[in-house]
């Protein structure tokens, strides 16, 4: 039995529920405000952000299309094609964050859940890293429903592409804690946390 007694809200109670179960010790406020990690500096006054939800490229629903045999952008235009229509809104932004909808990992067939999903979605590291580099992507969100499809191996190849090429992300981690830790932004005069 697990209580938590005045939460001033739902998220900190979830947060300190998971905490208890893990056996694990929540962050402080101040650890979650006052961390020295910085994930993207922006040496600008003023810039543009922009937040992007759902991306992902689509190996999954490329696999279905090619056994319809039929026609699939993936496939047929590359990696690159998805974010075609979007590129010059993404150029002229200083930053790009995205919630990836996907984890990366080599082996695709290899997940636990397709007995129990309907759709699993993995990506292939290589092709997808180097499609949100020339997108011009900065950093991904990865707190999402997809994310566990290929369990903890699929996080940690998640986290081991991103962490090699250089792209920010918040969401995952070893443990609670480090999946709990903010994407941290700073500019010349403001800085932004994104949880």
């Amino acid at each position: 039995l697990v209580i938590v007694a005045n939460a001033p809200n739902v998220y900190t109670r979830d947060y300190l529920v998971d905490c208890l179960l893990l056996n694990e010790i929540p962050l402080t406020k101040h650890e979650y405000l006052q961390s020295e990690k910085v994930d993207i500096s922006i040496k600008k006054e003023s810039f543009t952000m922009n937040i992007i939800g759902d991306t992902y490229p689509g190996e999954f629903y490329s696999d279905r299309r090619t056994k319809a045999k039929r026609w699939d952008p993936l496939v047929e235009e590359g990696y690159d094609y998805c974010f075609k229509p979007l590129k010059s809104y993404l150029e002229k932004a200083s930053l790009n964050i995205a919630n990836f909808e996907a984890a990366l990992v080599e082996d695709r067939e290899d997940a636990r859940l397709w007995e129990l999903k309907k759709f699993v979605l993995g990506g292939y590291p290589t092709p997808t890293v180097k499609a949100l580099k020339k997108a011009n992507i900065h950093a991904l969100l990865l707190a999402n429903n997809h994310l566990a499809d290929y369990g903890e191996s699929g996080i940690c190849s998640t986290k081991k592409a991103l962490a090699k090429s250089k792209i920010a992300f918040a969401g995952i981690g070893e443990n609670l804690k480090e999946a709990s830790q903010p994407l941290r932004i700073k500019s010349n005069n403001k800085e932004i946390v994104i949880f």
